[in-house]
């Protein structure tokens, strides 16, 4: 379980990461926030 948890925690961290990323490029914000004002 302990090895489940840490390998779903490096998961997460590689996804925000990613998920920065492409806020930074601007492409995953409209997507997210799912509506354009």
């Amino acid at each position: 379980l302990k090895g489940r948890v840490q390998s779903m925690a490096m998961m997460y961290v590689k996804h925000e990461e990613f998920l920065g990323h492409l806020r930074e490029c601007g492409v995953c914000t409209p997507m997210e926030e799912g509506q354009d004002a």
